[in-house]
């Protein structure tokens, strides 16, 4: 292939890579009406409240489709980042994808609005929503479409809700029965729209990406025939019979969504009659399996039931304690010996004797404390026994003792080196998780219960911890002990991997502590690459497994368990969807003079931010630590968003005067109040003249300031001018590198050494400043690196 065009496509590549998503996720209309219980056995009569659901329809369907649009950009940017790291294919097999990924989500991005707003303009008609939701009469029958036969369909008599424009030929569409009175209930009505959101979410990237036979064909003459774009820098010819790659798309959409809907109208109908519903249920919102245990308050999630601390403590591993490293030379006898002299004497703490002998291999439990409280040597066996006591540091009375004994030869493979390396790569793992306990909100000390108002949350984990725990100390998990999951159990040998990373060091010496950052790193790696790249599958689910981390985010609505907070944000919509409920809401912010909006705007920003984390958990890696990190700080940021929405959506002291707005005055003066308190804190904290309505008056202020400064972040996070300035000097060194290779190449033939100097400065230069423009194109997107 010509150089010129290599370095050309090489370049290109490299500017995919910079794609990131634009997500944009709409919640459900928060306000639904609650139908009237309805007589025993009615007759199958027309809704009464029918007039409303084309209005339910249209609104949900746009909102679904606005986020099954986002959903698939940020898929296919992961599949970007994927093949550009894959180096097992070929450079035109690798261009090939990279082109047809980027060809659907320009489409796509610079679409989406127009898509939103005539979708039928790109293959995308909801026939069965349509005829659900406007027709009061429609007929029913079998449709054939692509081969295939559809059966039990429901459509109507004119254009917008039959599929006679869809379909071949008239002969594909045969009526069995001739306009029925459509009977759907309100609650059918709504678990179908429900149904027909979750099943698009899922399934629209497939539309235009179902496998490598989407993508035409491409030959090395293609690449001769890249084209400029203003828009997407460069791209190949459209395929065969197609005028442009939009027109390509449009066709695999249409075809592929129309065997959609026929899917969803044959599939729901037959639920329909299979399982009539009942009337007095609320609407569904997704298969959420919400806690049986604990109060709860009208309207709201159900209180967790409080995490057993002596319960916990019995889950615990009995660690082997492990000898600091300068003492590990010496024979057990003479260890146990000092050990015992010293714990003996009288007023000594013997937590710090033990703290100066022993440690534990106890990488990610922070909230257990391990104490050498005894070293014998036993009478029978003469092995050495210790008494360890398990300490809980959240309550210090719960404690349990448990015995461990050891011998010399066991202890002699271990040297000073792999003691001071395992024990430097503990003390490391605990400040990498305590940062990620902090970011999911239980703190250091791994407190539960703090997550008091986000049960899900709280119960994915608890049960990824667990999980992890047993990997890493190479324990059977057993499916049995949750209901909602699977795990694979193939053999686990976390121990020994890790013990034959230690054996490599075995007789290095480490200096400084500086020494041992590169394989207490290797460690830290391998710790986390060990629960990154467990997978579980999701009982009574067809979808694949996910990845361990993924149970924190789970942005799979259809799946049957409560995990994940995408479930969390489900069960908050619930709560929030209650009309009674929101009315109270509504009422609060009208008597705080702010907008409802606020609410809405918030709760998309967490779910978007909920969808990057669940594709940032399965994101490949070489960096595990940095990977770790990373999303430590997305869950951090998706907990605080989470913790203002909840607090915006609590009734607070100022319930009884909420029916009517307060006066401007007064809001002035409690926003006086509240700055002079902002800046007297301690004054405050002193006074006893702020009553409750005046304290939740500045907790909301502060709620509200909380949130503005939260969605001014979020714009930060996109930059035009960097994105501008990247492009500029992209094409600056782009240029200029041409212009050096262009005379260096023709000095050759005059062997000019000051010219050639010159070109090879220039040429350095020129690669320098084209790195630092590709680097500011994918800041420009990002606003930042994770």
């Amino acid at each position: 292939m010509n150089k010129k065009i290599k370095k050309t496509l090489s370049i290109f590549s490299l500017s995919l890579i910079s794609i990131t998503p634009t997500l944009t996720i709409l919640s459900a209309d928060p306000e639904p009406s609650t139908p009237p219980a309805p007589q025993p056995q009615p007759p199958k009569v027309v809704s009464p409240v029918f007039d409303t659901f084309d209005n339910i329809a249209s609104t949900e369907f746009k909102q679904a489709l606005r986020a099954a649009i986002s959903s698939t950009v940020d898929k296919l940017n992961s599949e970007i980042n994927k093949i550009s790291q894959d180096q097992s294919i070929s450079f035109e097999e690798r261009f090939r994808k990279l082109h047809y990924f980027a060809r659907i989500i320009h489409f796509l991005q610079t679409n989406t609005d127009q898509i939103i707003s005539n979708p039928e303009q790109f293959g995308i008609n909801a026939v069965f929503l349509k005829a659900l939701s406007k027709n009061r009469k429609n007929n029913r029958g079998t449709i054939t479409y692509d081969g295939e036969d559809f059966s039990n369909i429901i459509f109507g008599t004119n254009s917008e809700t039959n599929y006679d424009n869809l379909v071949d030929k008239k002969e594909d569409i045969k009526i069995e029965e001739n306009q029925q009175d459509n009977t759907v209930s309100k609650e059918e009505f709504t678990q179908n729209v429900d149904d027909y959101k979750n099943n698009l979410l899922n399934k629209f990237a497939s539309f235009l990406y179902d496998s490598d036979e989407d993508i035409p064909p491409m030959s090395k003459e293609d690449l001769k025939t890249l084209q400029s774009t203003q828009d997407n820098g460069f791209t190949l010819k459209p395929p065969k019979d197609f005028t442009s790659w939009d027109d390509y798309l449009k066709s695999i959409l249409k075809k592929r969504y129309t065997k959609f809907d026929l899917e969803q109208n044959k599939n729901q109908q037959k639920e329909e009659e299979q399982q009539p519903p009942q009337e007095n249920t609320p609407p569904s919102l997704g298969p959420i399996a919400p806690p049986v245990n604990g109060e709860s308050e009208p309207g709201l999630p159900p209180k967790p039931t409080p995490v057993n601390p002596l319960e916990l403590s019995t889950k615990v591993p009995d660690l082997l304690p492990e000898i600091k490293s300068q003492f590990i030379g010496l024979p057990l006898e003479d260890i146990q010996k000092s050990f015992t002299n010293e714990a003996n004497r009288e007023g000594v703490e013997i937590e710090k004797v033990s703290d100066k002998y022993f440690f534990f291999n106890n990488p990610i439990n922070t909230r257990h404390r391990y104490i050498v409280t005894k070293l014998e040597r036993g009478q029978a066996t003469g092995e050495f026994v210790f008494t360890v006591q398990l300490k809980d540091n959240l309550h210090p009375n719960i404690t349990r003792n448990y015995t461990k004994s050891t011998n010399n030869n066991e202890q002699a493979n271990k040297t000073e080196s792999t003691q001071k390396l395992l024990e430097q790569y503990v003390l490391s793992a605990n400040q990498l998780f305590k940062k990620f306990y902090n970011s999911v909100g239980i703190g250091e000390n791994m407190d539960y219960d703090k997550l008091k108002n986000s049960p899900v949350f709280q119960n994915s984990i608890y049960v990824l911890l667990d999980i992890a725990t047993k990997i890493i100390n190479d324990e059977q998990i057993s499916n049995k002990e949750n209901t909602s999951l699977e795990v694979d159990n193939k053999e686990v040998k976390f121990l020994e991997k890790q013990n034959q990373i230690l054996e490599n060091y075995k007789n290095t010496d480490f200096d400084s502590d500086s020494s041992l950052q590169t394989p207490v790193n290797q460690l830290l790696n391998y710790l986390i690459s060990a629960l990154k790249n467990q997978q579980v599958q999701l009982k009574n689910s067809n979808q694949t497994p996910v990845h361990l981390f993924q149970l924190l985010t789970l942005a799979n609505k259809s799946s049957q368990t409560s995990l994940g907070f995408y479930n969390e944000l489900l069960f908050t919509q619930f709560a929030t969807k209650s009309k009674e409920r929101f009315e109270d809401i509504k009422k609060k912010f009208y008597y705080y003079h702010q907008n409802i909006s606020i609410l809405e705007n918030l709760f998309i920003k967490i779910q978007k931010d909920v969808f990057i984390a669940n594709n940032f958990a399965s994101q490949k890696t070489f960096n595990y630590i940095n990977w770790f990190n990373g999303f430590s700080n997305l869950l951090e940021k998706i907990t605080k968003e989470y913790d203002i929405f909840t607090k915006l959506t609590t009734i607070d002291s100022n319930a009884s005067k909420y029916a009517t707005p307060s006066s401007t005055e007064a809001q002035l003066q409690a926003d006086e109040k509240t700055n002079q308190t902002d800046q007297n804190p301690s004054e405050n904290k002193e006074s006893s003249n702020i009553n409750d309505e005046d304290q939740d008056t500045k907790n909301f202020k502060t709620q509200v300031e909380d949130y503005y400064q939260i969605m001014k972040e979020a714009q930060k996070t996109k930059s035009p001018s960097m994105y501008i300035i990247g492009i500029l000097m992209s094409l600056l060194g782009f240029i200029s590198l041409g212009f050096a290779s262009f005379f260096k190449f023709f000095n050759k033939f005059t062997k000019n050494k000051t010219i050639s100097k010159s070109m090879v400065i220039l040429i350095i230069f020129s690669v320098a400043i084209l790195a630092l423009g590709v680097l500011l194109i994918a800041l420009g997107f990002t606003g930042g690196l994770i």
